[in-house]
């Protein structure tokens, strides 16, 4: 199976035609129709905090763009389900829902919080820079390994660190 499309063409892909599965070495494969088969692809969102199950975009091992998915939801059953376990691992970010203990030192903010997979200790570097106001008490908390933790609405959270927070959305 070949026709993949050109270099440049945006293709939005018919949800009926898509199939999304495992190779047995856990390598994403993706197959539309009966035009091609790509035994190592990668997908993505192309807004994945606003929009995370819309405008999915799929390339080749190559880094080719195949085309866009409008809405996770359309797929069959078996293919959302692969899909979105593919994304939920590739966009790993725990939702704090409490802050123990929040300090900062030498502007360095050291977090001690409960998350909705497990407690977790982490640290900010610039936290001007690495927290990020997402609108309606909505934050992205960068740590210095890179990792994301959101913050659905830091209001709700103890009122020393809520005044922490303040000082910086």
């Amino acid at each position: 199976m070949s026709n993949l499309p050109e270099f440049g063409d945006l293709q939005y892909l018919d949800p009926q035609d898509v199939i999304f599965s495992y190779s047995t070495s856990g390598i994403l494969r993706f197959t539309y129709k009966d035009k091609y088969c790509v035994i190592k692809a990668d997908a993505g969102c192309c807004f994945p905090l606003k929009m995370p199950e819309r405008y999915i975009w799929v390339k080749d091992s190559k880094n080719k763009e195949l085309g866009l998915i409008k809405s996770i939801n359309e797929l069959e059953l078996n293919s959302k389900e692969i899909l979105k376990d593919y994304l939920y691992k590739r966009y790993y970010m725990p939702n704090i829902h409490g802050v123990n203990k929040l300090t900062e030192e030498f502007g360095l903010w050291y977090f001690d919080a409960e998350t909705d997979r497990g407690p977790r200790s982490f640290v900010v570097k610039d936290p001007r820079q690495n927290i990020i106001n997402l609108g309606k008490g909505r934050l992205l908390v960068i740590d210095v390994d890179g990792n994301r933790f959101n913050i659905n609405d830091y209001t709700l959270l103890s009122a020393d660190v809520v005044m922490m927070l303040d000082r910086l959305v």
